[in-house]
């Protein structure tokens, strides 16, 4: 029994860096693609680059420093790997694909899956675990520092709820979509201001997309983000 559970725990952990090097490389061949130098700070190779922009060049820190022209930026990489399994992400899928077809929004994807509290736990854990590796950066580069998430297809109505606390919401009355309105704390409420903003890729829209935190100490534009990203 013994073998059978470390085996198990193996395959786990190998699919979990196997994941995360994924969102790793399609990173960074997002940024070939679009002129954008990413440069591996996370690495024990590039100790110069460490020893410039890190308080403790031996210390945590996130994973690239990138730039476009005169802009730089922070970035953090983290891939969901522990919210559902692969039969459960197909059932998700299904359902997407049928509620597209179906012409509806699609907001509610299962009945038995609430995004917003099984969510909440992976991404808190994301937010933290960034936070603390920006706080190594040394005090004089206030280059926005940015936390990207892969591993998973997450639309714009649940990440501004459970990053923002905004729901997409219809008044009746008007009889029309009056945007996104603040109905719960989100992540970005309870979390500290070392994190710019939240960008995840959409393979609907096939493009990233950004929630900024507007408590963060250095700010990451729609600008800035367009300039990078877009």
């Amino acid at each position: 029994m013994r073998a059978i559970k470390k085996s198990k725990k193996t395959w786990k952990e190998l699919y979990r860096i196997e994941q995360a090097q994924k969102t790793e490389n399609d990173f960074s061949n997002f940024c070939n693609k679009n002129s954008i130098l990413c440069q591996k700070l996370d690495s024990v190779e590039n100790k110069s680059l460490r020893t410039k922009y890190l308080k403790n060049a031996d210390g945590d820190c996130p994973d690239f420093i990138i730039r476009k022209d005169d802009k730089y930026c922070f970035v953090e990489v983290k891939t969901l790997t522990n919210f559902t399994n692969a039969k459960r992400e197909k059932e998700i899928d299904t359902r997407r694909e049928y509620l597209q077809k179906k012409r509806r929004s699609g907001t509610i994807l299962n009945d038995t899956i609430d995004f917003y509290t099984e969510l909440w736990g992976p991404f808190r854990t994301f937010i933290q675990s960034a936070s603390s590796k920006f706080k190594n950066v040394k005090f004089e580069y206030k280059y926005p520092r940015v936390l990207l998430v892969g591993g998973f297809n997450i639309d714009q109505i649940r990440m501004s709820a459970l990053f923002h606390g905004s729901y997409l919401s219809y008044d009746i009355k008007l009889e029309r979509w009056i945007g996104f309105q603040k109905k719960k704390p989100g992540l970005f409420d309870k979390t500290g201001s070392n994190i710019s903003a939240v960008i995840y890729w959409n393979r609907d829209f096939n493009r990233y997309f950004c929630l900024e935190n507007q408590r963060s100490l250095i700010k990451f534009s729609e600008t800035t983000f367009n300039h990078f990203f877009s």
